[in-house]
């Protein structure tokens, strides 16, 4: 389970050691399924982080210290900001973040959700190359038009 998700995020090998449960039992720490998936997302988010400088790709990490449902990360290229969630492959967002994402792009902004290396490539090139259009386009099929 540990070595399929990580493979899915293009990593093989050992599993890092920050999502190896810690053996001292006065430790509080999360199921081990919950550290690999946090990881899986961590892995994903920092190749992104990675693509994106490589190309050019201005980004930050997104927070809001009163609504802990917005988007992982943002990125701008072209004048276009790109808001992102990433998740472990296979994995989907929770009902407020899709309810956010779905508030960005009503209010007229791109945003979607990643489980991918390969959506993560799609969205970036497609923002890199200046192309709204393409880029709303794959924001709603992504999102399959969910509504909350």
């Amino acid at each position: 389970m540990q070595k399929v998700i990580l493979e899915s995020q293009g990593v093989s090998g050992a599993i890092p050691h920050d999502i190896i449960e810690c053996a001292n039992p006065l430790v509080k720490t999360p199921p081990l399924q919950t550290q690999i998936v946090m990881s899986a997302e961590r892995l994903l988010e920092q190749r992104a982080v990675n693509y994106a400088i490589k190309h050019g790709i201005y980004t930050r990490k997104f927070t809001s210290p009163s609504n802990r449902a917005v988007p992982d990360r943002v990125f701008i290229a072209n004048g276009n900001t790109l808001f992102l969630e990433f998740k472990a492959y296979g994995k989907r967002p929770t009902e407020a973040q899709l309810k956010e994402i779905y508030l960005i792009n009503a209010a007229g902004g791109l945003a979607s959700w990643v489980d991918t290396f390969s959506l993560v490539e799609g969205f970036l090139d497609k923002l890199k190359r200046f192309n709204y259009g393409l880029i709303k386009q794959c924001c709603e099929i992504q999102n399959q038009l969910i509504k909350p």
